[in-house]
């Protein structure tokens, strides 16, 4: 009976801190960090790491378009390259943004594409999407989030043995 009245205190001590403010902004914390890293890192590389790592083939393309120079104080001087290819005699239109190099419309370039889905794409040297691998350090909030999920959860596993030694302390 008494380990019975141990374990409900204990519980009752834990749900009492995760019902808390401090769990309240975690959960907030947790949710909109995960949430807006998933939005983030859609526009990296990331979801391609397995397209582009290893199985690729190369072929010649030519580019259609080069967009405007980016400004000298502007952050991300990504330049957006639009490029023709094809593969097996499918013919694909891609954009490639990169921050170095000089290309031109009508140039000739080098596309590496996957050998699993020919139509994701790049031109060598340049990236699939407009942001680099800097935008992982988004990470970060989700990372601070996990911890103090942690934290808290270990805050109110104290508070319920706290509530179940005052029970074996009472007559």
């Amino acid at each position: 009976m008494i380990v019975f009245e141990l374990i409900g205190r204990f519980v009752a001590g834990f749900l009492r801190g995760l019902i808390s403010p401090g769990a309240l902004f975690v959960g907030l914390w947790v949710a909109f960090s995960c949430f807006g890293s998933w939005i983030m890192l859609a526009d990296t590389d990331l979801p391609l790491v397995g397209d582009f790592s290893g199985n690729l083939e190369s072929t010649g393309g030519t580019v259609i378009e080069v967009g405007p120079e980016p400004l000298p104080d502007d952050p991300a001087p990504w330049r957006a390259i639009s490029f023709r290819y094809s593969v097996n005699g499918i013919e694909y239109t891609k954009f490639s943004f990169a921050t170095e190099g000089h290309y031109a419309d009508g140039q000739a370039v080098t596309v590496e594409y996957s050998r699993r889905d020919p139509a994701v794409s790049r031109i060598v040297g340049t990236s699939a999407t407009p942001f680099g691998d800097e935008l992982l350090l988004v990470l970060v909030f989700p990372a601070l989030g996990a911890i103090m999920l942690v934290v808290l959860f270990f805050t109110c596993a104290v508070k319920g043995f706290k509530q179940a030694a005052l029970a074996l302390r009472q007559p």
